[in-house]
């Protein structure tokens, strides 16, 4: 009976040590192995890491100004670059819906309704608590109306797209990214502008860059290949003419910054 027992005894301390290794191989495998299979992919930037979503997440803000506020066929064409300093507690509410709705509604070239929630998660992606959503309807041109149902919770745009001077735009060069403990800093150059006018069909050869759209200071007259400009060279020569704008993008978590201010500097 007594040799039984330590036979039980014996296998239960067998399976316990069984248990123990597989768990301690376990914990190996989570800390070592799994980690080095999963570990999170980071950018450096000037002497800082920073996680590669949050770079592309910045990068997708700073490219929807871009793009929205480069269109000449609304009013807010140039919005960020008016003033000195413009903060997202004191951005334009319907620059901001405007914005943020942009690049979902004229996605492919084609307008389409749209859920209100796609509106505000982006909105809260790029401003996050910086400015708080109220859903609205924007008058963004004499011809560029979007529009906004508080019943169906949905929103739509009509534009003529022929109203749109496609040999004007704002464009900006990324000069300078830096990261501090909670805040991503970008500096870029901004620059105005307008194509040699051409016939239909034809590819324009020669462009005119302009410090912004007043177009009282002409920087230089430039050459284009194959209708594009060759930034490089423009930031070369002219880059001390052009106006600089430090966008600063504010911590909300490990991951997350959103837009808190432009200025001029």
């Amino acid at each position: 009976m007594e040799e039984k027992n330590n036979k039980g005894f014996i296998i239960t301390i067998i399976i316990l040590i069984v248990i123990i290794l597989g768990l301690g191989g376990f914990i190996a495998y989570d800390k070592f192995l799994k980690k080095e299979n999963e570990e999170e992919k980071t950018v450096e930037v000037e002497d800082a890491e920073l996680n590669l979503n949050t770079f592309y997440q910045v990068g997708d803000i700073l490219n929807q100004f871009d793009k929205a506020f480069s269109d000449t066929s609304s009013t807010f064409f140039g919005y960020p670059y008016r003033a000195k300093k413009l903060t997202a507690k004191n951005f334009d509410l319907s620059a901001a819906l405007y914005l943020s709705s942009y690049s979902l509604l004229t996605k492919n070239g084609v307008h389409t309704l749209l859920k209100e929630s796609k509106v505000e998660d982006n909105f809260v992606k790029i401003f996050g608590d910086n400015l708080k959503y109220t859903g609205g309807e924007v008058v963004a041109g004499d011809n560029y109306h979007i529009l906004y149902d508080g019943t169906t919770k949905l929103y739509g745009a009509t534009l003529q797209p022929e109203v749109r001077n496609k040999l004007i735009s704002y464009n900006a060069i990324t000069t300078k990214t830096s990261v501090t403990e909670n805040e991503i800093i970008v500096t870029r150059k901004v620059y105005y502008l307008e194509y040699e006018s051409a016939d239909n069909g034809v590819t324009a050869t020669k462009a005119y860059i302009y410090p912004d759209n007043s177009k009282q200071q002409l920087v230089a007259t430039m050459s284009l290949t194959d209708g594009k400009l060759n930034e490089k060279e423009l930031l070369g020569k002219y880059g001390s003419k052009l106006k600089t704008f430090k966008y600063t993008f504010s911590r909300k978590n490990e991951q997350t910054y959103n837009f808190y201010s432009i200025e001029m500097i």
